[in-house]
């Protein structure tokens, strides 16, 4: 079962995304799980409620063989590279929910810059119903904080949402949690938890050629663009996305409630550089995984 959030558009349509959001519910079934492949991009999903596994496959002769599992529980976040055969399968009466975001591996057939975009979330805004850049030499913090990785995402990668490191940007009241980037994992973006305390703010910026896609997974944030002095406010379950050459700023008006977002940046120009080289600090608190694992 699948709700479409944010419909990925065909190459070269104006204002088109590049990125696909899904609300997936998958559900206990007999027989062997349907197979999944994205021939031209990466799938990151994230694990919102439920668990289940992640398989490798391998086909051949119209038959699909199972190489490995993993396990999945909620709050688990995992990338499947380009042109890796994999299903997702759950024996959990209430079934796995995942949010599924396509990234396309290069922006070469989206080019040109449009209208932004909220997209609101399904069920009334509730959640819970090859191609790597150069980026060499990698930041020191990564070696410091013993976030080397064996190689390239190849064919798939988790992390737990427990385990991810923190760090602030200069001038920022943000910390932000790096998932997968071009230094470790080789990808050709950044993905990101973005946490932001109460009235906390993200300064404007711009980036001159990356898509930005937020998704709001607890808390509202107001979402300013450009010249405007009226933002738009995007609820839990929604999802914003941010084209290249506009200027934005995100805030948390809440007094009391912090604001957790999943990021996306593509390509990652220098944002995963920004945020290793900033200041460490620590790991995600026990009050923020209370927000993001169900």
């Amino acid at each position: 079962m699948v709700g479409t959030v944010l419909e990925r558009g065909r190459a070269g349509d104006h204002g088109a995304s590049p990125f696909g959001v899904e609300v997936e519910l998958v559900q206990p079934r007999l027989g062997r799980p349907r197979p999944r492949m994205e021939h031209d991009g990466y799938h990151v999903y994230y694990v919102l409620a439920g668990g289940g596994r992640l398989a490798h496959l391998v086909l051949g002769d119209g038959s699909a063989r199972e190489a490995d599992a993993t396990s999945l529980r909620s709050g688990d976040i995992f990338a499947v590279a380009p042109r890796t055969p994999h299903a997702l399968e759950t024996s959990e009466a209430g079934g796995m929910v995942l949010l599924s975001i396509s990234v396309p591996v290069d922006l070469g057939r989206w080019g040109g810059r449009g209208a932004n975009r909220l997209v609101r979330g399904a069920a009334g805004g509730s959640m819970a119903a090859g191609g790597g850049e150069e980026v060499d030499p990698a930041p020191e913090q990564i070696t410091l904080k013993g976030q080397d990785t064996p190689g390239c995402l190849l064919s798939s990668r988790l992390r737990r949402t427990a385990e991810l490191l923190t760090f602030r940007l200069p001038n920022n009241d943000n910390r932000i949690a790096p998932i997968f980037d071009p230094f470790r994992d080789c990808t050709p973006f950044t993905c990101s938890i973005e946490i932001l305390e109460p009235l906390g703010r993200i300064p404007k910026h711009v980036h001159d050629e990356s898509y930005e896609l937020f998704v709001v997974l607890s808390g509202s944030a107001d979402l300013f663009l450009n010249d405007s002095g009226d933002p738009t406010t995007a609820a839990e379950g929604d999802t914003m996305l941010v084209r290249p050459g506009n200027f934005h700023s995100i805030a948390n008006s809440s007094r009391s409630e912090r604001l957790f977002m999943l990021s996306i940046i593509l390509p990652n120009e220098q944002f995963a550089r920004q945020v290793w080289e900033g200041t460490y600090s620590g790991k995600l608190e026990e009050t923020d995984v209370s927000h993001l694992v169900e």
